[in-house]
């Protein structure tokens, strides 16, 4: 009984702490996840984050997204023709903020095509701060006719590459990054959404939540 109350007053205190800082990192609907920060995912955006459709939320400071881009292009009733990008990968660096990655439009096979040889996406904040990040090609390294890629090698090989220049899209020369561990964003990610959602409760709704917690503690 004595550590279920133990666990209850570390609920609740969770409940009353701040919530955590992070980056909020808005993403296209043409974006596929293929890894963050060096770790993959197990299904859809990815596994070991609290994410939605159209958002990932990652902890402050350095961060590097590997993705692609995926389009059908309806070509009559029957036909289609399906796009996808090259892995590329996002670094960034940003604290406490909302930010948005945007891509051109796409309307058609050819500016597909376009866009793959030049890659001009966007990283905005919500705030207008000026964003340190780059955006460039994922080298594949021999992996390029495997249908199974590893992610997280390809990106290691790329953070350790001497010879791979960053083109900047940023006026200022982001600093190499010094990524947090997948953990941190896995807990402070979860923590944050949990705790958003609890806020929102009325006062009866957060009692009907902490009964049904300490009930599946163990």
């Amino acid at each position: 009984m004595k550590i279920n109350n133990i666990v209850a007053c570390g609920l609740i205190s969770l409940f009353s702490m701040p919530i955590a800082a992070e980056v909020t990192l808005k993403l296209p609907s043409e974006i596929n996840i293929l890894s963050i920060n060096g770790e993959e995912g197990k299904s859809g955006l990815m596994g070991f984050i609290s994410s939605s459709p159209d958002k990932i939320i990652l902890p402050n400071g350095d961060n590097q997204i590997v993705y692609d881009i995926k389009k059908i292009f309806n070509q009559g009733s029957t036909q289609s023709e399906v796009y996808q990008s090259s892995p590329l990968v996002l670094t960034f660096n940003s604290t406490d903020s909302e930010l948005e990655l945007s891509i051109p439009p796409l309307p058609t096979p050819d500016a597909a095509r376009r866009f793959d040889r030049s890659t001009p996406v966007k990283l905005g904040s919500k705030s207008g701060a000026s964003i340190e990040y780059t955006n460039e090609r994922l080298p594949l390294d021999g992996f390029s006719f495997s249908i199974k890629k590893d992610y997280s090698a390809l990106l290691a090989n790329y953070n350790q590459s001497s010879d791979y220049k960053h083109d900047s899209n940023s006026d200022i020369k982001p600093k190499p990054a010094t990524l947090k561990s997948n953990s941190a964003v896995k807990t402070s990610s979860k923590v944050a959404i949990l705790q958003d959602v609890f806020n929102e409760l009325d006062n009866k709704e957060k009692q009907e939540f902490l009964s049904w917690a300490i009930k599946n503690l163990n």
